[in-house]
């Protein structure tokens, strides 16, 4: 799992989830698709969702392929930005 928000990581954890964190400004979408994750929990952090780098794009690439879920008002309004346009 792929996950962009601290404090949800340990109650994935505790249920059993495998976890790693990435920050947008760190990685790239390719890098993301080769860690090839069974699921995908976003957060755009704190602002406006267009603001946080990769995360449209990202979900963009990911939609339909793995399981998403949006944190927060950012990770929402992302999206439904691309389910929107779908």
């Amino acid at each position: 799992m792929i996950l962009y928000l601290y404090p949800g990581r340990l109650y994935l954890q505790q249920g059993g989830c495998k976890v790693r964190i990435v920050r947008p400004a760190n990685i790239t979408i390719n890098e993301i698709v080769k860690l090839a994750p069974r699921a995908a929990v976003i957060s755009s952090g704190s602002g406006y969702h267009g603001h946080a780098g990769i995360v449209v794009p990202l979900i963009k690439g990911l939609v339909g392929s793995i399981p998403l879920l949006g944190i927060g008002s950012g990770g929402y309004l992302a999206l439904a930005e691309v389910l929107a346009e779908i």
